[in-house]
């Protein structure tokens, strides 16, 4: 089983579209522009905490959730898929619980050193011009 941040990230999306606009849970979040920025912030950290509270106690429903997401499943029935018979009133239940006494799982992974390069060359008019028309373009407002 392969557990990886592609997964990590569909289920944070689907955990905010999952989160509920009245009691925070994971029922069906029908906000959106009228939402301020303290519950758009709720509903990231509801989202992560989403993310590890699945990673960490269903792992093979992740992976089946994430295939799911690969074949174009939408939401509501990939996780049907996912986790069946997991309502979503068990789902706050179990979640609420994690967030209070979880434990944490965490893997070690041995990364080979990548060979990099450096070559420094003198830019031309043209590309100093285009590299500051990026950064104007990407420039805070």
């Amino acid at each position: 089983m392969q557990r990886c941040l592609s997964a990590a990230l569909c289920l944070a999306s689907v955990s905010v579209a999952c989160a509920s606009s009245g009691g925070g849970g994971l029922g069906t979040w029908k906000g959106g522009a009228g939402d301020d920025e303290l519950q758009l912030a709720g509903y990231q950290g509801l989202s992560w905490a989403t993310v590890y509270w699945l990673l960490n106690t269903r792992p093979d429903g992740v992976d089946r959730l994430s295939r799911a997401f690969a074949s174009g499943t939408g939401a509501n029935e990939a996780w049907r898929q996912a986790f069946p018979g997991l309502t979503p009133e068990q789902a706050d239940l179990e979640l609420h619980d994690y967030m209070k006494h979880g434990q944490y799982a965490y893997g070690e992974a041995t990364v080979a050193k990548a060979s990099t390069s450096v070559a420094a060359r003198a830019l031309s008019e043209a590309e100093v011009k285009a590299l500051l028309a990026t950064l104007a373009a990407h420039a805070l407002p």
